[in-house]
């Protein structure tokens, strides 16, 4: 008799990238904890190649179901996933990442023996651009909301997560106006009402950084900027961080700009007007700062 599986929905969020949800769905079926349910969400892709892939495993595979909506962006994405979920706990893969066999297994380990009160449990991954495990802080408890997204924090992006799906629809799941940091504020929301969080479980996740992708692409720079500048001003309105933390982010922010506007070869006017915005921030830390802040000054 087959053991009964995790009730657990895995949502995958696909667009234009067909040719990696095949290993995706793999992935999720070669877990060492089988998992109940799979929802392949397809953001509006400009084919059906998405659909034909999901296809393919509906006669050997009576738990994956698909869904395909007009493009609105990860968030949307996501949330019709929540919606069209059925089990207790939520996870979240994109199509072109995939998970290590252990991932669900050590997931669900964790979070079916905690309390109530916490809305989930924490991984690290595997990025392939440097083939090295991205190891978090070993958090249990109410983290400090300045520790989302930092290295050595707690992760930012909901792929390291299984969360209750309860509490996902609590807070409403993501802001569908924002596309960067979406993850950032949908975690620091469940934080702030005082739900505690539980890491770190082991490496889960192998993250594809890869050319195209909407979040890990160099194209529209000023674009990507100003979408992560609206998550700052949504966090700046509720509080989600105290002043330090906050300049801290914008000017990471402006720095980060300025990196890609270099990478670009941009005019230096162009370059030392971010760096310059991103020191009215906050003052320079650490060397490749430093550096930074004197380029600025100087040349």
């Amino acid at each position: 008799m087959a053991s009964p599986k995790a009730p657990i929905s895995l949502i995958i969020t696909t667009y234009n990238d067909a040719e990696y949800l095949n290993k995706a769905i793999e992935s999720a079926l070669h877990q060492n904890e089988q998992i109940a349910e799979i929802v392949v969400i397809d953001d509006g892709s400009k084919n059906d190649d998405a659909e034909r892939v999901v296809e393919k495993y509906k006669n050997s595979i009576p738990n994956i179901v698909f869904f395909k909506k007009e493009n609105g962006g990860p968030s949307s994405a996501r949330n019709l996933g929540i919606q069209k979920a059925s089990q207790e706990y939520i996870t979240f893969l994109d199509a072109d990442d995939y998970m290590l066999p252990c991932n669900i297994e050590n997931l669900y380990s964790a979070i079916k023996v905690l309390p109530k009160d916490y809305f989930g449990v924490y991984g690290d991954y595997i990025s392939s651009l440097t083939k090295k495990r991205v190891k978090h802080c070993n958090i249990d408890g109410i983290p400090s909301t300045s520790l989302v997204g930092r290295d050595q924090g707690i992760p930012g992006c909901v792929y390291s997560y299984l969360i209750k799906r309860s509490m996902l629809l609590e807070v409403d799941g993501f802001d569908e106006k924002l596309t960067h940091n979406e993850d950032f504020d949908l975690l620091i929301k469940l934080i702030k009402k005082g739900y505690r969080i539980k890491g770190s479980v082991g490496a889960g996740i192998y993250r594809n950084y890869r050319p195209g992708s909407l979040t890990r692409s160099d194209d529209k720079v000023y674009a990507n900027h100003q979408a992560v500048s609206l998550f700052l001003d949504k966090a700046e309105k509720y509080n989600y961080f105290d002043e330090k933390e906050l300049k801290k982010r914008r000017k990471r922010n402006k720095l980060t700009l300025a990196k890609k506007l270099r990478k670009r070869k941009n005019s230096s006017h162009e370059v030392k007007k971010a760096l310059n915005e991103a020191f009215s921030f906050a003052q320079p830390e650490g060397i490749r700062e430093y550096t930074a802040y004197l380029f600025s000054k100087l040349f």
